[in-house]
């Protein structure tokens, strides 16, 4: 049998090459653009990170703490807060700009409201006027009408070459704090203090759910001393006058000790010990464990009730000097039963505040305090806007 050898089909894989080179340059164009989408969606969704924290942090109103707090100013300053740092940052080489929504329509770029319950998706962003705003969304938009669509390096070889991209961000500062939480074993720092003040002193106004007529108005409604200025920049104090009104926990100075209660948190030995260190950091883990689910909170009617000793001791002096100028959690008490070691306070709210001044040793003893904000890791939301004044969980994402 004979064999012929075929000849070389010269060239035969050329055709296929030139055909894999152009699916092969359409993948890698198609991977490039891709890269690029994902890195701009990064970066718009960073923007809108920011500007949502940014604008959410305008929303604490320091005249609030003089009686003056006025939404529609404060709002007007979360809309610029949020432009700005929207505006710092970039998408695709481009800076990132948003429609400052003055109307607050639910669908504009910047939205101001409120969130009752931040952890629940089911609670959504109200925007009635009416609420107390605690919230900004934010939407960051590369599209035809904003910032412009993103053009793609490839897409046009594959009849796309524009895309479009939107970031939405939600930060909240929740307020209404209800009680405060540590779980066995954390460590954090918790602002609740042992000493508790007469509600009625704090505020007493016809809209009170506890309004006593026989009680003149409280220092929410700028009843009391005005002689310290407080700068919460750096906590620096002195005296003079700053709009914010003090109480002291001596209201008539030169009274001795036992005007006001220390409280019991969460130790059956309310020693000197256990108080000095409450007052210098807090209940810690194992003082909050003495309390149902972790948790030193206002039930369900409202109301916690709380053991006491008589007042405050000279031997606090340090302690309480030690803190000037610190925000800390005073809880508000409406009721008072039994004296002594059996003293019962009937807890209704808690209040924000700051040490000022102190004196436990002189002949007009006192210790001034003035109304601050507060942010608490540890706080508990779910309550209503009775049960904290000026007490809030730190600002976070929360959408």
């Amino acid at each position: 049998m004979t064999y012929h050898r075929t000849a070389p089909r010269a060239g035969a894989v050329i055709p296929l090459v030139a055909i894999l080179v152009v699916f092969l340059l359409g993948m890698v164009a198609f991977g490039v653009d891709l890269g690029y989408i994902a890195v701009t969606q990064k970066e718009m969704q960073n923007a809108a990170d920011a500007s949502a924290m940014a604008g959410c942090s305008q929303l604490v109103d320091r005249n609030a703490l003089k009686g003056l707090g006025n939404q529609s100013v404060r709002i007007l300053y979360a809309r610029e807060s949020a432009q700005y740092f929207s505006s710092q940052n970039t998408g695709g080489g481009v800076a990132l700009r948003l429609d400052s929504n003055v109307a607050n329509d639910p669908g504009g770029d910047i939205v101001v409201g409120r969130i009752d319950d931040p952890t629940s998706f089911t609670s959504q962003l109200d925007t009635t006027p009416t609420k107390k705003f605690n919230s900004v969304r934010t939407r960051v938009r590369r599209d035809a009408s904003k910032n412009g669509s993103l053009r793609l390096f490839f897409g046009s070889l594959l009849g796309h070459s524009n895309q479009d991209l939107a970031a939405t961000a939600t930060a909240t500062l929740e307020d209404n704090v209800n009680g405060f939480q540590m779980r066995p074993g954390k460590s954090l720092p918790c602002s609740l203090i042992p000493f508790t003040i007469d509600v009625h002193l704090w505020t007493n106004a016809p809209t009170d759910p506890w309004y006593d007529a026989t009680q003149p108005p409280g220092i929410v409604q700028g009843t009391g001393s005005d002689d310290w200025t407080y700068n919460p920049t750096n906590r620096s104090y002195a005296a003079g006058s700053d709009g914010i009104h003090e109480i002291n926990l001596y209201p008539t100075k030169g009274n001795s000790p036992g005007n006001f209660g220390t409280l019991n948190l969460g130790q059956a030995n309310n020693g000197t010990s256990i108080l000095e260190r409450q007052i210098l950091n807090g209940p810690n883990a194992d003082d909050l464990s003495a309390f149902p689910n972790n948790t030193i909170a206002l039930g369900s009617d409202g109301t916690l009730t709380l053991p006491g000793n008589p007042g405050i001791s000279a031997g606090f002096k340090d302690d309480l000097a030690a803190i000037r100028g610190q925000p800390r959690t005073f809880p508000l008490y409406i009721s008072v039963s039994g004296q002594g070691a059996n003293t019962q306070y009937t807890i209704v709210a808690f209040a924000g505040l700051t040490i000022l001044d102190v004196d436990l040793t002189g002949n007009n003893k006192h210790v001034t305090v003035q109304p601050e904000f507060v942010m608490d890791p540890t706080a508990v939301g779910h309550g209503n806007q009775n049960t904290s004044f000026f007490v809030t969980k730190p600002l976070k994402l929360t959408r």
